[in-house]
């Protein structure tokens, strides 16, 4: 096991909460690699037409407002091969970049697509994909390696040279989609606030309001109104129910 690798595991052993710390020594992980970027996605349902995909990215956020804002996951080229996915290919492997937009096949959208995520940062890209079951869903998971302007041939060999380690540095990395994917599926899309998680945090500790306030220094009305705010946001009838989402989807 490589340095890289080490530290990548450490940080994932000691991380407590949020993915922020895992995503920043995994992304050097894959520099360690020689490679400018990864994308990792996680989906429930039909691969194309997820129920609900979690992306977590190296490439830049522009990028990734443009292709939420446009639908381009079900034109992507790598969510259309998952459909080649199976009981008996449960893992697939193929290669990709700006040149794939010119072949025949590929559709005009599908080439915007492609071209996109090139000015973004993946020129020539390897990618791994599978599916499983997890929580009782059908679950469909990628992960994608590449570079700017690096030549297919070397993107390739640099993956290949560390493919064990990229596969299981990445394999480790989807539970910590899980829970973003999950909240996804439930249709929570509205963040909360830092203060919210924290008054969340501290009833799931068995303080009652009056002490949440005094700890906080704060009045019991402002800790009632975050405590409202957070059961809308999470759709929860209860504050134990709130409680408990939050637990689940990994907020506290």
């Amino acid at each position: 096991m490589t340095p890289e690798l080490e530290r990548l595991l450490g940080a994932m052993s000691l991380a407590q909460r949020g993915n922020g710390a895992v995503l920043e020594a995994y992304a050097a992980f894959v520099r360690s690699c020689g490679l400018d970027h990864f994308v990792l996605g996680l989906a429930t349902g039909d691969p194309v037409r997820g129920q609900a995909v979690e992306i977590q990215t190296s490439l830049p956020d522009a990028w990734m407002e443009e292709y939420a804002a446009l639908d381009h996951v079900s034109h992507d080229y790598v969510v259309q091969q998952m459909a080649d996915l199976g009981p008996d290919r449960p893992l697939l492997t193929t290669a990709w970049g700006q040149a794939t937009a010119d072949q025949p096949e590929v559709s005009a959208r599908t080439g915007q697509v492609l071209r996109g995520v090139a000015d973004a940062g993946l020129g020539d890209a390897l990618s791994f994909m599978g599916q499983g079951v997890a929580g009782g869903d059908q679950t469909w998971f990628a992960a994608t390696f590449g570079c700017r302007r690096t030549r297919r041939e070397a993107v390739l060999e640099r993956v290949e040279a560390r493919r064990n380690e990229l596969l299981i540095a990445s394999f480790a990395m989807f539970p910590y989609l899980r829970p973003a994917l999950e909240r996804r599926h439930a249709g929570i899309d509205e963040a909360l606030t830092a203060r919210e998680i924290d008054v969340l945090a501290r009833f799931s500790q068995g303080l009652r309001p009056d002490r949440i306030a005094h700890r906080m220094g704060i009045s019991k009305r402002t800790v009632d109104m975050h405590s409202v705010n957070a059961r809308r946001k999470l759709k929860a009838r209860t504050l134990a129910e709130a409680t408990a989402k939050a637990v689940r989807f990994d907020l506290i």
